[in-house]
């Protein structure tokens, strides 16, 4: 619900009576008494349904849904707010004058940001998006919800451009997952224009708070000389920090490294290391590790040989799509 303008009706109602919202004319007066007010924007919205007739279509019909559309697209384009804003005050206004209920109750964001996660992670990420823009409202300023809401544009409508802007906001609050996101778009060139170095500056930002996919990321940055000097010794050590802290993309590169020799100076040649990395990243559902581990079983590389435990990471592999597991698969 829209708090504002709960709080402007509470204030009308109970000075004044339910019934001011049906006289147009008292309530545009009594508006202009407080407009220089703090519900300087929400009189403007009232204002706007007053000019859209919601009050007296509401009113006057007992099933709002039937002109709910025709009333969010008067309120949206006299007063230029979103959708979910103006059909949530269609319906504050339907509970005053059509039910004579009391005025709704404000939810708490301790009731609503956990359930909108919880539908984020389940993937409807359209009603995860309706609850984050409620809680949004409630509290303006919380960089996790900033956050969500851009991960919600992407997700729901492929919009970078706008979720960028909803990262900036809570990466400006410290947000380590909005800063990470950020670096994202600038790798990728999405909704912004590609800029590599930009990319490594907010992989810092984000790695710098134990974030293990950002600190990956600036592994590979320094690894490859993408966005920043190649500096392989400084590639290591992101590495390391990022496997240590679970990322299962640096566990299976500090594998290969290990496997190679090719870390030298930094990583020496030790196929037991090896195969603790790849199995560490195998273990969480990696599928480039659990088919590098499968070698190592079927060659006996760096553990004992077992065709069976190799038979398994492969099958586990190939589930995933990966076509060299596949082909090593018996019958």
């Amino acid at each position: 619900m829209d708090k504002k303008f709960i709080e402007l009706l509470q204030m009308l109602t109970e000075k004044h009576g339910r019934d001011i919202l049906l006289d147009e004319k008292m309530c545009r007066r009594i508006l202009s008494d407080y407009a220089r007010g703090e519900f300087s924007n929400e009189i403007r919205l009232l204002s706007a349904a007053l000019d859209a007739g919601i009050p007296y279509e509401i009113n006057s019909t007992k099933n709002i849904n039937s002109s709910k559309s025709e009333l969010v697209d008067a309120l949206k384009e006299i007063s230029s707010i979103q959708y979910d804003r103006a059909v949530s005050i269609i319906e504050i206004l339907a509970s005053i004058l059509r039910d004579d209920s009391p005025l709704p109750e404000q939810q708490d964001i301790s009731d609503i940001l956990p359930k909108a996660i919880d539908l984020f992670r389940k993937k409807d990420y359209q009603n995860a998006y309706n609850l984050f823009k409620i809680a949004h409202d409630i509290e303006p300023h919380n960089a996790e919800i900033q956050f969500f809401i851009g991960k919600c544009r992407v997700f729901c409508v492929g919009d970078y451009r706008d979720a960028f802007q909803w990262y900036t906001k809570a990466a400006e609050q410290n947000h380590k997952d909005a800063q990470f996101s950020i670096g994202l778009c600038y790798d990728f060139g999405d909704g912004v224009t590609k800029d590599k170095y930009l990319a490594v500056e907010w992989y810092k930002k984000a790695a710098d708070q134990n974030h293990p996919t950002a600190q990956y990321n600036l592994g590979s940055s320094y690894e490859n000389g993408e966005g920043v000097e190649k500096d392989f010794s400084k590639a290591i050590e992101w590495y390391k920090k990022s496997a240590i802290n679970g990322e299962p993309l640096a566990q299976n590169r500090l594998g290969n490294l290990f496997a190679s020799g090719s870390g030298v100076p930094y990583i020496t040649f030790d196929p037991i290391k090896a195969v603790e990395w790849f199995t560490k990243a195998a273990m969480q559902g990696l599928a480039l590790a659990q088919r590098n581990l499968g070698r190592c079983y079927a060659q006996g590389f760096g553990t004992n040989l077992d065709n069976y435990k190799a038979q398994e990471w492969y099958k586990k592999a190939a589930d995933q799509g990966d076509e060299f597991a596949r082909s090593q698969l018996n019958g």
